[in-house]
């Protein structure tokens, strides 16, 4: 088993602090991507929810790796993302809380990407699996995040807590 790397990051329209260990009480999909890769990433979330419809099963989020924008462009990102939350939290139900489902997590300094070995997702998607014990139980990158992602969520909720971890990821 291969602990996560510890990580904090600041979800846009929620203000609060998201990271672990030890993490939420559950599995945490984290979604890596660039500026570019926003619709794939909203289009991951939303056929992960399909068939995960609630936070209480899973933990989704997106890491937006921002390391390349210089300091004083940052207050205009930030409109920007804050406009992006925004969008997205109008398509949640009146009846969840849009804080809880659209998590969006600037990387402005890159090194939770980095972490993870997720750099340079410019209009590609980067997907890391973390159990609720903190434990990376999967990761991907490649031509088809959409397939692999389903495949690695059943997985993981259909594995029992000590499963191996099939992650490319070093300790």
């Amino acid at each position: 088993m291969i602990k996560a790397p510890s990580f904090s990051l600041t979800a846009v329209g929620a203000a609060r602090s998201i990271g672990g260990p030890p993490g939420p009480a559950k599995p945490l999909l984290l979604i890596f991507h660039g500026h570019l890769g926003a619709d794939s990433a909203f289009n991951i979330n939303a056929i992960v929810r399909d068939q995960w419809p609630t936070v209480e099963q899973l933990a989704i989020a997106s890491v937006v790796d921002l390391h390349h924008i210089p300091r004083y462009m940052r207050p205009a990102v930030e409109l920007t993302l804050s406009a992006a939350y925004r969008q997205a939290a109008k398509r949640i139900p009146q009846n969840l809380d849009p804080t809880q489902y659209v998590v969006i997590l600037p990387d402005w300094e890159g090194e939770v990407t980095a972490a993870f070995e997720m750099q340079e997702r410019v209009n590609d998607i980067g997907l890391v699996l973390i159990t609720d014990r903190w434990i990376l139980f999967d990761s991907y990158t490649g031509p088809d995040p959409l397939a692999a992602v389903v495949k690695m969520v059943a997985d993981a909720l259909n594995e029992a807590p000590d499963a191996a971890v099939n992650s490319n990821i070093p300790s």
